[in-house]
């Protein structure tokens, strides 16, 4: 069985990195067996994870991931990282480094070193990029895997190129440079500095944001896995469990 999941994001959103690297060990999870899964989590030779049951371990299953745009602040101008975060603080500079210092604190729990230096801008071109990339994806990757779109396609190198750039490494989040970068760690051929001259994909990168706002989307990350009975929506940073028990619940109802 293929397990479908929508991913809705804004690249410059620390919450959607966060839940992203929740997502992927999740999906990783899903495929150890009872025993795996207990040694990982350091859990008692019977013991397992309230809600979930191990007997079923690995789930058969594979997923396929599709990211979809969503615009964190509409007409954002190329600004200093720390000021944006500053004037969403009011201007109360004490507010606003006890936030990054919780944030960076949840991300290092991620293995994640946040980074507020640096510029943030409007993600357009991220976006438009990234559809590019997924659509190549699609073409090209073999779907006989079972960690099509989760470890081995381009898109998800070039994810993780990206978030790593911006959000570690404190390049400006939507760049040709920083674009380029991230698409050579994908090992695609693609010269984003004529491509961003171009308008490919930002019509559409539009319409699934207006789509997506139309449908009540209003905050990120936002991820929606589709099930044959029902679909589980869920909202916000997602501790790798929640999911674990989100497909767990969904192979149960097959």
């Amino acid at each position: 069985m293929t397990v479908s999941i929508e991913f809705t994001l804004d690249t410059i959103c620390p919450y959607t990195y966060l839940a992203r690297k929740s997502l992927r060990a999740a999906l990783a999870i899903v495929q150890m067996s009872a025993t795996q899964v207990r040694a990982f989590l350091a859990l008692d030779e019977t013991e397992s994870p309230p809600g979930i049951d191990l007997s079923k371990f690995p789930l058969p299953m594979s997923f396929e991931i599709t990211y979809k745009p969503f615009f964190l602040a509409e007409g954002l101008k190329e600004s200093n990282k720390y000021e944006w975060y500053l004037a969403k603080c009011h201007g109360d500079r004490v507010a606003c480094d006890e936030m990054i210092c919780a944030m960076q604190a949840r991300a290092r729990t991620r293995g994640i070193e946040l980074s507020y230096d640096g510029t943030v801008s409007h993600t357009l071109h991220a976006h438009r990029t990234l559809q590019w990339v997924q659509a190549y994806d699609k073409r090209h990757a073999d779907r006989s895997l079972k960690t099509y779109g989760l470890a081995t396609g381009k898109t998800e190198a070039f994810m993780e190129a990206l978030y790593r750039l911006y959000f570690e490494e404190s390049r400006p989040p939507a760049s040709a440079e920083t674009l380029q970068t991230a698409v050579d760690e994908a090992g695609l051929t693609l010269d984003v500095h004529r491509f961003l001259k171009g308008d490919e994909y930002a019509d559409q990168v539009e319409q699934i944001v207006r789509e997506n706002r139309m449908n009540g989307i209003d905050a990120v990350p936002d991820v929606l896995v589709i099930g044959r009975r029902r679909d589980f929506h869920l909202v916000g940073n997602k501790d790798p469990l929640e999911y674990v028990r989100t497909f767990a619940q969904l192979f149960k109802e097959l």
